[in-house]
């Protein structure tokens, strides 16, 4: 072969050999190029949302108010028709400068709390110019927290549409938040929740004086034993109404104190006007402590059928009470009166004498170291017949209390009881006429507050008279 036509083989390979490497280089284009017409189709769903993206730490929960609850010095609520300021004074929480009484300092401890750890559901808006559609406006319910110097206001707007939240704001601070709706009501408070309806608890085993003004006057005192002959067993003396002091039926008391031992219960509270204004102005029920502490409650007019206007002494307070609950305005002085007229135990006596016009009978005890001896009318008897005797006398109960003057120069019927270590003394239990029915009663001198039935006398009389004859053998 000639050496031109090796040549021109040589330039045809090389070009062969040019196109082959040209054709490999462009499939990998003709790939890409085709690669985005296929994407539209795959990913229909990546759409720009309506909101504008926002970092999931910024919208997410969390508090909202950091605040040190040692230093807070006031919590306020403002609304369109109420105010409520509470403030700490020394470690005590006062409400509206004092004028709300008895508060719930639990409750406060509570608001506090709720406020101090509120946490927000999300954020739903990163600017305030269009609060209104959060229904957070210059009106809205507020509330004002003051600690170290430092004021921080939370405005209250509405529910959301699902009514799980309510839509908040800090004064002063762009986003609007979502709280959840249990926080709100707990921050939405009225002047009531703060309040303790109970009033003070009477300690029944502690009282040492009460007194009750109602159509009467009621006044019991500590029993202070002025004679040797009143017997242990009362507890307590009724000083008024009666001239004399009565001892009180313990059980009787015991019985009413047990009604008033729970804590009376306020209705309504009344925040408008003055105690005049309700007709409150004495003190009905006073009971007093050992310690010193007063319970005083003061009543005025009825407020409807059920209910009565109230106050407690030293508050500025006005309320009223279920008239129900208040079982003294119809407790009667008699209520309470121990029956037995003048009640002495066999161990106190060493003699017993039962005077009329028609007869005398006397019962004596000899007491002495190896035993007793008893007798009547000079008659000895066991001591098991002697106790029947001396029962048969003293149980005779008291019916009423005298309604007119009773005249006191000649008692018809006369017990006298002698003390065995006490001498010569005597005390008397006189009875004297008082109609066709009734004796009027009284120890000593004392003048009659109380009547017992004439059959009552009769019968012990009858007893007393049959024990005699018998031991006569009649």
């Amino acid at each position: 072969m000639k050496k031109s036509q090796k040549l021109i083989s040589a330039v045809v390979v090389l070009i062969i050999l040019g196109a082959a490497l040209v054709f490999l280089k462009r499939e990998p284009a003709e790939e890409i190029v085709k690669t985005p017409i296929v994407t539209p189709v795959e990913k229909p769903f990546e759409k720009p949302d309506d909101k504008p993206e926002t970092p999931e730490k910024e919208r997410g929960p969390k508090n909202i108010i950091s605040l040190n609850r040692d230093l807070v010095s006031s919590i306020e609520f403002i609304s369109v028709d109420k105010k409520i300021l509470m403030e700490n004074k020394d470690s005590q929480w006062v409400v509206n400068e004092g004028k709300v009484n008895r508060i719930n300092n639990g409750k406060i401890f509570s608001i506090l709390r709720e406020l101090l750890n509120l946490k927000t559901v999300e954020t739903v808006s990163f600017s305030s110019d269009d609060r209104e559609q959060w229904g957070i406006s210059d009106k809205s319910d507020k509330v004002l927290i003051k600690s170290g110097g430092k004021t921080i206001s939370l405005l209250i707007g509405s529910l959301n549409p699902a009514q799980t939240g309510y839509y908040v704001q800090i004064e002063g601070v762009n986003e609007i938040y979502l709280i959840k709706s249990s926080y709100g009501e707990s921050i939405k408070i009225a002047l009531d929740d703060l309040r303790i309806r109970d009033l003070p608890k009477i300690d029944i085993g502690k009282i040492s004086t009460i007194t009750i003004k109602n159509d009467s006057i009621i006044q019991i005192v500590p029993f202070e034993r002025s004679d040797m002959f009143t017997a242990e067993m009362f507890a307590y003396m009724m000083s008024e109404p009666y001239r004399n002091q009565i001892p009180v039926h313990s059980e009787n008391l015991e019985k009413f104190l047990l009604k008033m031992e729970a804590p009376l219960q306020i209705v309504d509270f009344i925040d408008t006007g003055n105690p005049g204004d309700y007709g409150i102005n004495e003190i009905k029920l006073s009971i007093k402590e050992d310690s010193g502490r007063s319970f005083d409650l003061l009543l005025g007019r009825e407020a409807g059928k059920e209910k009565i206007y109230s106050m407690i002494k030293g508050e500025d307070q006005i309320f009223t009470l279920n008239k129900k609950d208040l079982p003294f305005l119809n407790l009667k002085p008699f209520d309470l009166v121990d029956r037995f007229p003048h009640l002495i135990s066999i161990n106190s006596i060493d003699a017993l004498q039962i005077t009329t016009d028609e007869m005398a009978i006397m019962g004596t005890i000899d007491r002495r170291d190896e035993g007793s001896t008893y007798s009547i009318n000079g008659m000895e008897i066991d001591e098991k017949a002697f106790k029947t005797f001396y029962q048969d006398v003293l149980y005779l109960l008291m019916e009423g209390e005298t309604e007119q003057p009773v005249s006191t120069e000649n008692p018809e019927i006369t017990i006298s009881f002698k003390l065995y270590d006490g001498g010569s003394y005597w005390t008397h239990l006189n009875f004297y006429p008082y109609n066709s029915e009734f004796y009027a009663v009284a120890r000593n001198e004392d003048e009659p507050a109380f009547i017992i039935g004439r059959y009552q006398l009769k019968e012990m009389l009858k007893k007393v008279t049959k024990t005699v004859d018998t031991l006569m053998g009649f």
